[in-house]
């Protein structure tokens, strides 16, 4: 059951520190620099799931951390409750692979959801010039007037909450409607979030920042 956000500040069931998500499939392009700048930026642990990749990427992922989950078939709800068994510090933060920031994101996200009555916080992922159908869907659903009106990675929040939000809400939707259907349930349940002033970019497969 989700409880109340003063109770997720002051729980002691996890230790204090950062758990950091990752969700890989097929990412040798781009995972190195993601994991270089993630090793540079607060946190305490680095979590792998990977949906059974074919190229290098858990290759090149177990040179950062041992905390490397590989998935035949689990996706959606199934993928993010497996992963959440593995995390033993307070705080998550999820990011995708063609994801990139500016140094400082978690630490901002992080103190920005400390000070806040959120249970979430998520940053604003910049789209331009979207050059796939998955891009131009996002910058559609997610966004009006160039500003963004819902959720999504890269997002910080307690361990804790994100395992109730999974225990207790368990019709989440698979594959591609996973997203959406955490949006959706987040908005019917009134659960607080945050998107704050705080931003990331999309990649390309060169890995150059489209900023």
């Amino acid at each position: 059951m989700i409880k109340k956000v003063d109770y997720y500040k002051n729980s002691k069931i996890y230790k204090e520190g950062i758990s950091v998500s990752i969700q890989t499939l097929n990412a040798e392009d781009r995972i190195k620099r993601l994991l270089d700048a993630i090793k540079k930026e607060e946190h305490d642990e680095i979590i792998i799931c990977d949906h059974n990749s074919n190229d290098k990427t858990v290759e090149i992922a177990k040179s950062y951390t041992d905390k490397i989950i590989v998935l035949d078939k689990s996706i959606g709800r199934d993928r993010s409750v497996i992963t959440s068994s593995k995390r033993t510090f307070k705080y998550m933060f999820s990011i995708e692979t063609d994801q990139f920031f500016d140094p400082g994101i978690i630490t901002k996200l992080k103190e920005k959801l400390i000070e806040s009555e959120d249970l979430l916080i998520s940053g604003q992922l910049i789209i331009k010039n979207p050059n796939s159908y998955l891009e131009k869907f996002m910058q559609h659903y997610y966004y009006l007037n160039n500003q963004q009106r819902f959720p999504g990675t890269p997002f910080l929040t307690y361990t804790e909450f994100y395992k109730n939000f999974l225990d207790e809400f368990n019709n989440i939707a698979d594959g591609g409607g996973y997203d959406t259907s955490v949006i959706d349930i987040f908005l019917k349940n009134k659960i607080p979030y945050q998107i704050a002033n705080i931003h990331c970019k999309t990649m390309d497969k060169a890995q150059n920042c489209k900023c």
